[in-house]
């Protein structure tokens, strides 16, 4: 067999939000049965998304937190070697840290900002 895929999904929403997201983290699961999902979204969406079998661990950022914080996040991202990172929202910070992962592969949901289309 292979490395196991390491997939990177990042959307920042709310717990009916986690629950919509699961639908795509079920694709992700068929197609990729052995594939470590990691989900990003905000603090208190973590309960739902935690309690979801297609996710291998759950990661709560705050969106109000400084720039030094999210340097600090983005490097822990970077270091995981994900190989593929999606933007399950069309929220800029999502979109930024799915094309600043480092993924071998980045997908955002609609379409990516200017500024980040050499990223996707």
């Amino acid at each position: 067999m292979g490395d196991v895929m390491r997939v990177l999904v990042v959307k920042f929403c709310g717990l009916r939000g986690v629950l919509a997201a699961s639908a795509s983290l079920r694709a992700i699961k068929e197609i990729h049965p052995g594939a470590t999902v990691t989900f990003v979204t905000l603090p208190g969406s973590e309960p739902a998304a935690r309690g979801c079998p297609m996710i291998s661990e759950t990661i709560g950022y705050d969106l109000n937190s400084g720039v030094s914080s999210l340097f600090a996040f983005l490097g822990h991202i970077r270091r995981q070697r994900f190989d593929v990172a999606i933007a399950l929202s069309a929220h800029t910070l999502a979109r930024q840290l799915v094309a600043w992962s480092g993924a071998r592969r980045r997908v955002c949901m609609g379409r990516a900002p200017f500024y980040l289309t050499a990223f996707f």
